[in-house]
């Protein structure tokens, strides 16, 4: 218990903090944070959480061991993810049923193995981000606009007519193509229709 008290001392110097501004960002009195930093006690989840959140390593306070950069990662990847979610209005839970999933990809195949060989893991991640209500905040909308407009021009002019789902195939596919060079091409909108009738 006197571990814990040095190290959590450690922390909150290291975060330059006075006893009385550590506990109240912590949701505690003085002399609670006094009695932690002895040892005499040890403090519940809240205080944990908070401190936590205040850029502690509860890790090291609690076992002695430092999370080091893995964590520090792991932790600003979720961060990322939690971004995402928000975002592009994610269906909630899903991340943590597929990080679930990847933790049992990692058990059952060597780590080297490439990430587009795990097939059923690929899949939860892109019907997790197919329930996402605001997709248009990961594609350039005047881009995909023009794409569209310049594809049913193409195909008036040549009579011809397209299935919904041919068109929507071929606009999502020359999208795709004129993001990567950066501007639409007419001979690839040809080439387009031609594969598509």
């Amino acid at each position: 218990m006197e571990g814990f008290g040095k190290r959590l001392k450690e922390e909150r110097e290291r975060l330059g903090l006075s006893q009385a501004k550590f506990a109240e960002a912590c949701g505690v009195g003085k002399t609670a944070q006094y009695t932690y930093e002895k040892g005499a006690r040890q403090p519940d989840f809240s205080y944990l959480d908070a401190a936590e959140k205040l850029g502690v390593d509860t890790e090291y306070v609690m076992r002695g061991t430092k999370k080091g950069s893995d964590w520090l990662y792991a932790r600003a990847y979720k961060r990322v993810l939690d971004s995402m979610e928000t975002f592009l209005e994610l269906e909630k839970d899903r991340l943590e049923n597929i990080a679930m999933l990847a933790g049992k990809c990692d058990e059952t195949l060597n780590a080297s193995v490439p990430l587009n060989s795990y097939g059923y893991y690929n899949m939860a991640v892109l019907d997790w981000l197919r329930t996402s209500k605001k997709p248009e905040s990961c594609i350039d909308l005047d881009l995909f606009t023009n794409t569209l407009t310049e594809l049913e021009a193409a195909i008036a002019k040549t009579g011809q007519t397209l299935a919904p789902e041919k068109k929507a195939s071929a606009t999502v596919l020359l999208y795709r193509a004129f993001k990567a060079c950066g501007k639409i091409d007419e001979k690839m909108i040809e080439d387009a229709i031609s594969l598509a009738t």
